[in-house]
């Protein structure tokens, strides 16, 4: 019984040569397999609120605000309080085509910088990709007050560290 049939040395270096070839052009092919279409992800929903120290409007404290996804982007943008401390972030999207065997999460965080200090305000790993995703709808009466400590908020899916307080989240329609 003949257990090795002796073929032309060319057939090996052929197949040494098609093999790579076929998995190098296949490998686009097979990666696009694993990624949704693009689409429009809030990154970011809007913020406005009130930043306060010792119960008392702080007028043009910047409020910054940075978001991370992919481990490697990021954005960054910030309000300047107005003399009733009042601020606005603006929502963030972004088009992106997420991979269907992982899962959406961005880094947010929120720091005021009021007379040579930094205040962290908001810390959050954000997964859901909708608007007022953060805490399952827009919060009412967001406050901030300089002076309080971080404490850790049940957000849902995963845990939010602020120094803000809300009245209350209104419903958002889908």
């Amino acid at each position: 019984m003949k257990l090795f049939i002796r073929r032309p040395i060319s057939i090996y270096l052929i197949g040494l040569f098609i093999f790579p070839t076929i998995v190098y052009v296949s490998k686009g092919f097979a990666m696009s397999l694993l990624k949704h279409p693009e689409e429009e992800i809030v990154l970011s929903s809007p913020f406005e609120g009130v930043i306060t120290l010792n119960n008392k409007p702080v007028e043009g404290a910047k409020v910054v605000r940075v978001l991370t996804w992919f481990e490697t982007e990021n954005a960054t943008d910030s309000s300047l309080t107005d003399k009733d401390g009042r601020f606005v972030l603006p929502e963030v999207t972004k088009n992106l085509a997420l991979n269907k065997i992982g899962e959406f999460v961005i880094s947010q965080e929120m720091v005021v910088l009021y007379e040579g200090k930094e205040y962290p305000i908001w810390t959050k790993a954000k997964w859901e990709k909708g608007l007022y995703g953060e805490l399952g709808g827009k919060p009412e009466d967001f406050h901030c007050e300089l002076s309080n400590e971080f404490k850790l908020v049940d957000a849902g899916k995963g845990m939010l560290a602020t120094a803000c307080n809300w009245s209350g989240i209104k419903g958002v329609e889908k």
